[in-house]
């Protein structure tokens, strides 16, 4: 599930001030997607954006969505899944979002394709994203060739077509970039996994369990370095 806060905070702050269900608790969680810079409280995202958090459809702006076209547009369902390209003058509507996956619960636009159908992604598929090549903390998330979600970050700074390979021999089927640079988050159990103080996101990608399966939780968190992935 993807959580909007009211605010800016840190990935583990959000993880924790989110009630969940009674027989559910946050495994971990990365931060989102982009987010308005304009003041340190804006929770304004951008593109549109659906939590399951809020059960609100927020519109994107439309100057904003034209330079989005063929992004990620991630979309959560009860028990689906799906990374398809972001369409401005589709994809603006809680009704044209709904039109591609029934039983919407999520929805917002990411960065970047990492991986599609278990293959890595050029440089040129990532269009003019800011700095796309350049050695930067990583945040992204995705799907494993054997269908379990997963979430992460680079342990160190990398470039978007190498992280794709790297997640390819990791095994994943598919994957996207989520904000990274100074917003690269990764928090479980309270506490940050990474070494140093991110920039306060007001969006997050988190991984529920059911308490009565903590022990067992297929959730997985997964962090890696452009010398040695695991």
């Amino acid at each position: 599930m993807t959580i909007h806060a009211d605010s800016r905070y840190q990935v583990q702050e959000i993880l924790t001030q989110t009630e969940t269900a009674e027989d559910t608790e946050f495994a971990a969680g990365v931060d989102g997607g982009f987010f308005s810079m304009d003041s340190l409280d804006s929770n304004q995202m951008i593109g549109p954006v659906l939590s399951s958090s809020t059960g609100r459809f927020i519109p994107g702006n439309a100057s904003e969505n034209r330079k989005l076209r063929d992004r990620p547009l991630a979309l959560i369902g009860n028990d689906t899944l799906r990374f398809i390209p972001f369409d401005p003058n589709r994809h603006n509507t809680l009704v044209g979002v709904e039109a591609e996956m029934p039983n919407l619960t999520d929805a917002f636009v990411g960065a970047g394709f990492l991986v599609r159908h278990g293959q890595p992604q050029p440089l040129e598929s990532f269009g003019d994203l800011f700095d796309v090549n350049e050695p930067r903390h990583r945040a992204f998330w995705g799907v494993h060739g054997s269908g379990q979600p997963i979430i992460g970050v680079s342990a160190e700074p990398v470039g978007s077509v190498m992280l794709g390979q790297l997640l390819v021999q990791a095994g994943f089927r598919e994957a996207v970039m989520l904000d990274s640079g100074a917003s690269t988050s990764l928090a479980q159990g309270g506490e940050s996994l990474v070494g140093y103080t991110p920039r306060p996101v007001p969006h997050v990608v988190a991984l529920v369990s059911h308490k009565k399966m903590a022990s067992r939780s297929d959730c997985t968190i997964a962090r890696l370095s452009s010398n040695q992935s695991r």
